[in-house]
């Protein structure tokens, strides 16, 4: 169950915009497991979200532990790990 801002019926339109947010996390998945695809990936997220979900929606599904900890070090090799499993998860949340 995701909240909605205020106002905003789920429709088709919230919909499009959902499957649009999971096709980036495959298609930033797919050409690369860096620190810096995932951030691109959460950055165009929240644009494409803004108008959608409330902030704490946002939050809860992008800002996960595991994004603030590959946001804290992004260039260790664990780091790439933890970045591929983040968008690995993201395509099912």
């Amino acid at each position: 169950m995701i909240a909605l801002v205020p106002g905003r019926r789920f429709d088709g339109s919230v919909l499009q915009i959902l499957e649009l947010v999971k096709d980036a996390a495959v298609n930033a998945r797919s050409t690369s497991t860096s620190a810096a695809a995932l951030t691109s990936w959460v950055t165009e997220s929240e644009w494409r979200l803004r108008n959608v979900l409330l902030r704490s929606e946002i939050d809860r599904l992008l800002h996960t532990p595991r994004y603030w900890h590959v946001v804290s070090s992004p260039h260790t090799t664990d780091i790439q790990h933890l970045a591929s499993d983040e968008m690995d998860d993201a395509k099912w949340r």
